[in-house]
């Protein structure tokens, strides 16, 4: 898992890359939606699979984990309005060279002005989740539980022989 940041297809080929050629050899040669996930393979003699997620959905530009969050706030959450309005005005009052995030960063200075206004103001992203801030249901939540349990349940990886 790692951020697709705005070049998925690029970030995509550099963990492709990376990877033994044995894996690269089945592995998609551009991002895949939801996520990718290998069937078997042997590999020092254990069978294993490898996976592949960026954030924030694999496909879109400019994603990273912050991305991710912000999709699993509620739809109509008023903060989170005031917030991007919040963002809006501070990006017209900054001068050249005195803007306090760069614009590739706006969805990291959204949600963490979002999490700093919520009734325990602060929490990382993961406790957000628990505190029931962030929709643990959300689509995009699911189809990444959908991909972790692709790539980790036991049972669904067979002997290789």
């Amino acid at each position: 898992m790692i951020d697709a940041d705005d070049k998925p297809e690029s970030r995509w080929q550099q963990i492709r890359g990376a990877l033994p050629e044995s894996i690269q050899a089945v592995t998609p040669r551009t991002p895949v939606e939801n996520g990718w996930v290998s069937d078997p393979i042997s590999f020092y003699e254990t069978p294993v699979r490898v996976g592949i997620w960026l954030m924030p959905n694999d496909l879109a530009r400019g994603g990273m984990l912050e991305d991710f969050a912000v999709q699993l706030i509620r739809e109509g959450d008023v903060l989170l309005e005031r917030a991007r309005l919040a963002l809006d005005e501070i990006e017209k009052i900054t001068e050249i060279g005195d803007q306090r995030f760069t614009p590739a960063h706006r969805s990291k200075a959204l949600i963490h002005t979002w999490l700093a206004w919520q009734r325990n103001p602060g929490r990382p992203m993961g406790t957000a989740i628990k505190a029931g801030y962030l929709k643990y249901d959300a689509t995009p939540a699911l189809a990444f539980v959908a991909w972790l349990r692709r790539l980790f349940t036991p049972s669904s990886v067979p002997e290789v022989a």
